[in-house]
């Protein structure tokens, strides 16, 4: 059972990684290269995103407990990968407003139940009064790796466009 705990600790590293928001600002660049789109449709794509968002965030947190923390971030890391299916393969508004929303779902069910996660994780290892030394050195990993990634997009472009969307959603 212990060991089964302590690997959950690199399985928050990698959804802590791959969870990063770095990616909207390139995301609205990539919309911009698509024939036809305007400002006013990228603002109305994040828009949806964030509203729809706003409204999982409440019964995120109900579903999360109901269902349990783990399946409910396995439910959140599908949604964000279906969302990069629709924006690499979206070709119109709808696929975009889906997209959107499907990264919302998943950021909402993943933003408290990943800290629940990990709170578990060490009550179970009897390490709950380091939590916050833990918690704090694995998100300045996953920074310090988002920060190499973020550095790589510029030679990532010159290549394709579509390749830096694709490794920030898919790491």
């Amino acid at each position: 059972m212990q060991k089964k705990l302590k690997s959950n600790i690199w399985k928050y590293f990698l959804l802590i990684l791959t969870n990063r928001r770095n990616y909207v600002p390139i995301l609205a660049l990539y919309f911009l290269t698509l024939p036809n789109t305007t400002a006013r449709q990228i603002g109305l794509y994040i828009g949806i995103g964030w509203f729809a968002g706003f409204l999982l965030e409440i019964p995120s947190g109900y579903l999360s407990d109901k269902w349990g923390h783990k399946k409910t971030l396995i439910l959140a890391k599908f949604s964000l990968l279906l969302s990069t299916l629709f924006f690499i393969f979206g070709n119109s508004l709808p696929y975009f407003i889906i997209g959107s929303s499907l990264i919302a779902f998943g950021f909402a069910f993943t933003s408290g139940t990943s800290g629940a996660f990990l709170h578990n994780t060490l009550i179970g290892l009897k390490k709950e009064k380091d939590y916050g030394e833990i918690k704090g050195k694995i998100r300045a990993k996953a920074s310090l790796i988002s920060a190499g990634m973020i550095l790589l997009l510029p030679l990532l472009t010159k290549i394709s466009l579509i390749m830096p969307i694709q490794n920030i959603f898919n790491f």
